[in-house]
């Protein structure tokens, strides 16, 4: 009924990237149907990682947990695993029953494309990526509350979505700061502590440990990447912002992540008798009714991308051509 595939280039590689799995099936349209269950990473260039592939007859909750029966092979079960996939209930009780100790969250991309298809509201939109990105319950709470002023029934739909699957600030689990970093009034603390602020009027106060890689904004904490605050920290106390990186970003992890090879099939390797002798079968589908599709289904985000207006070229005053404007204009 299933089968899984995982290369040993992609299980000794997984080592040097985050622990971030993003879990996600798809349908198979070849001669053989059935559907393609995948699990990826996303190494420190923040590109994808294969990990394992695993061919099933159908999204179930027998199938999802076998999948994650055998990836836990592979990857075991950890504090620090964080697992991201779609809001299929039978992925939420396969990680619930083999991965206890991992933290769940669901795509954003699949939360906006859901909204774009239901709700309508540029505003509240916004707001929602707004909210997604929050790193602090105070700024993440403020912004909930506007969304339910301008659109309850989002504001509900949000909430059934469960908002520790989607929000930063509840998961457990960029340099153009650098600039910003040196507008800020820095003040040490004892030996681990630095405070940092807003010029001298004290606003948006915050403590970074450069020890402990952790600020009061979380993000140097969830993003394993210095933030703003930290790196005035590091700064001011002479020390490398480069250093206060996770080691998953370096050259040399991601070098190391992709040393090994996909070597092709050696006929000289023996195969065992038990292995050699077993049928391979397709899994068994059951035809869906109504006539077949042949054009694949597009995304509510996509549709609304195919469906926005171009941006109007800007055209000059005077000669009414495009590429200048009236004062540059060569008339």
């Amino acid at each position: 009924m299933y089968v899984f595939l995982a290369f040993g280039a992609s299980v000794n590689g997984f080592p040097f990237m985050r622990k971030v799995v993003v879990v996600d099936g798809t349908f198979l349209n070849g001669r053989y149907k059935g559907t393609l269950l995948t699990a990826l990473a996303q190494d420190g260039n923040f590109q994808i990682f294969p990990i394992a592939f695993t061919v099933v007859d159908t999204e179930n909750d027998d199938s999802w947990h076998w999948f994650f029966t055998q990836l836990k092979l592979l990857i075991l079960d950890d504090e620090g695993l964080a697992i991201i996939s779609d809001r299929h209930n039978s992925i939420g009780k396969a990680i619930t029953n083999v991965y206890p100790l991992a933290s769940r969250g669901i795509c954003t991309y699949d939360l906006y494309k859901n909204i774009l298809g239901r709700y309508k509201g540029k505003d509240a939109f916004r707001l929602v990526k707004k909210a997604a990105r929050c790193f602090r319950m105070s700024d993440f709470t403020q912004i909930f509350e506007d969304i339910e002023a301008i659109n309850p029934a989002l504001h509900g739909y949000l909430q059934r979505a469960d908002v520790r699957l989607w929000d930063a600030c509840s998961f457990p689990g960029r340099e153009g700061r650098v600039t910003a970093a040196r507008d800020l009034a820095v003040q040490r603390i004892d030996d681990h502590h630095t405070e940092v602020k807003y010029g001298s009027s004290g606003e948006s106060l915050h403590v970074v440990n450069l020890v402990e890689r952790k600020c009061t904004c979380r993000r140097f904490e969830l993003d394993k990447l210095p933030c703003v605050h930290a790196i005035a920290a590091a700064e001011y106390r002479n020390v490398s912002r480069i250093s206060m990186c996770s080691p998953y970003y370096t050259s040399n992890y991601l070098v190391s992540a992709y040393a090994e090879s996909v070597m092709p099939v050696d006929s000289a390797q023996p195969v065992p008798e038990l292995v050699a002798n077993q049928r391979c079968l397709p899994p068994t589908v059951r035809q869906p009714p109504g006539r077949p599709k042949k054009n694949r289904m597009k995304s509510a985000l996509e549709v609304a991308l195919s469906n926005k207006r171009p941006r109007k070229e800007h055209t000059c005053s005077r000669c009414r051509q495009s590429g200048h404007n009236a004062k540059t204009c060569p008339m």
